[in-house]
């Protein structure tokens, strides 16, 4: 069995390439594309918008009552579906026979949610990450 912090790691580093591929935050090398994907990261953890399946972009206004920047009011639903979060899990823990998913798979029906907290944070943790803006 790893040690949580390899854990932890090994997670980031399966989460890494589907987090970028999923929330189109490759690069071009202008400063309008990175401009929008400073501000698509920015979108995407506010509110943990990361976390649904469907999330209206269009809604979204450019200040509220309070003057704290972007009101959240756009539409969000089906929490924890959004398909980079089932690719991680699938990737991370059901990826082959002798994965802990499916050796252990009593103990993942259903899914814990120190399990589901854990991806989810390893997402959150991605999403801010410079190196996809250099």
């Amino acid at each position: 069995m790893q040690r949580v912090s390899q854990t932890r790691s090994a997670l980031i580093t399966t989460a890494r390439p589907l987090v970028q591929a999923h929330y189109m935050l490759g690069n071009t090398g202008s400063p309008q594309s990175t401009k929008a994907i400073k501000d698509r990261v920015g979108a995407l953890r506010t509110g943990g918008r990361f976390t649904y399946q469907v999330w209206d972009k269009t809604s979204l206004s450019t200040s509220n009552t309070y003057g704290h920047g972007a009101q959240d009011t756009h539409r969000k639903t089906f929490i924890f579906k959004n398909a980079v979060i089932q690719q991680v899990m699938k990737n991370a823990f059901f990826s082959d026979k002798s994965s802990v998913g499916i050796v252990f798979s009593k103990l993942f029906n259903p899914i814990p949610k120190e399990t589901l907290a854990l991806i989810l944070t390893s997402v959150r943790q991605i999403l801010p990450c410079p190196s996809f803006l250099s």
